[in-house]
């Protein structure tokens, strides 16, 4: 999608998938220690949710200024808070769901994740018939961030 916004070298999809990967590995290991040491599953899962989301939504809205060096940082911020949201989830779930093997709550998760993702790529799909690839960035981008901020609403109520 970088290519719909002028910027046409591969080298620049490298970089930011670069950033991307390399701050989620960053953050993961971070929400890991951060979990194993607090416990606080529920407030952890939270805040890369809801962080998360804002910054996929401020990433969308960045590749407007034409700057690669913002949208490198922006994928920097949605690789450190959208990627470890995964694992916490999963941690999280087998927390609550302690008597039900992990393996059984991990697989549901990702199942329902990868379920979500594949409609989403089919809506999308179908949008982009009838829309520019711009149009079609900026809503799976916010797509993206509503799931986010569900599963940020979802970690508030569950106990």
């Amino acid at each position: 999608m970088l290519y719909s916004f002028g910027f046409t070298k591969p080298i620049y999809t490298s970089i930011c998938a670069d950033c991307l990967i390399g701050a989620g590995i960053i953050g993961s290991l971070l929400a890991g220690l951060l979990m194993a040491r607090t416990h606080r599953f529920k407030l952890i899962l939270a805040c890369v949710c809801g962080i998360g989301a804002v910054t996929l939504v401020i990433n969308t809205f960045l590749y407007y200024t034409e700057k690669f060096w913002a949208i490198a940082i922006g994928f920097l911020l949605v690789g450190f808070f959208t990627i470890p949201s995964t694992s916490v989830a999963i941690e999280y779930g087998c927390e609550i769901a302690y008597p039900i093997p992990p393996a059984a709550i991990a697989g549901t998760i990702l199942s329902c994740g990868y379920f979500a993702a594949s409609t989403v790529i089919f809506i999308c799909g179908l949008i982009l018939k009838t829309t520019t690839p711009r149009r079609t960035f900026v809503i799976i981008h916010l797509v993206a961030a509503a799931m986010l901020v569900i599963g940020f609403v979802m970690a508030l109520i569950m106990e």
